[in-house]
């Protein structure tokens, strides 16, 4: 009974990393994730969101599970610094991350609900962090689903 019981429960692992393998690299492969945060961003983003590729890690990060993101860039949509003359790439891009790695950890959102970041590495980032004479900041880059104008809060202003 319990030989079958132990082979039960390793079938049932093996099952289960069987399955996230298939679901990680053909499922939400690269090539299907990429542009669907691209999108996402955009959508939320005052900004140009472009990634090399967004790929989900398994294996790699083991016992944790990460997103790894390559040659992102981000083009401020907002403005364009005019002071620097010289570099005009420079004028309205924000950020150039050659890669990115955010690790978590999948055991204690399982079991306690909470989202844990075991690692978040930058490797060669670039950014461009600007405010402007009238006090604007080109980081600011969300959108707001109301326009210039938010509605205040009930109770707000008391």
């Amino acid at each position: 009974m319990a030989k079958w019981l132990l082979r039960s429960v390793f079938l049932l692992v093996v099952l289960v990393l069987l399955g996230s393998s298939i679901a990680i690299y053909f499922v939400f492969s690269p090539a299907r994730l990429t542009p669907m945060v691209e999108k996402t961003a955009a959508e939320y983003l005052n900004a140009q969101i472009r990634f090399g590729g967004i790929e989900l890690t398994f294996f790699s990060t083991f016992p944790d599970v990460g997103v790894r993101i390559t040659n992102a860039t981000v083009v401020s949509g907002v403005f364009q610094d005019t002071a620097v003359v010289s570099v005009p790439e420079a004028r309205d891009s924000l950020m150039n991350i050659r890669s990115c790695l955010l690790t978590v950890n999948p055991v204690a959102y399982l079991t306690k609900n909470r989202i844990v970041i075991k690692d978040f590495v930058l490797e060669e980032p670039e950014i461009y962090a600007y405010v402007d004479t009238a006090g604007v900041a080109n980081r600011k880059q969300a959108r707001s689903k109301y326009g210039a104008k938010r509605p205040k809060k009930a109770g707000a202003g008391k």
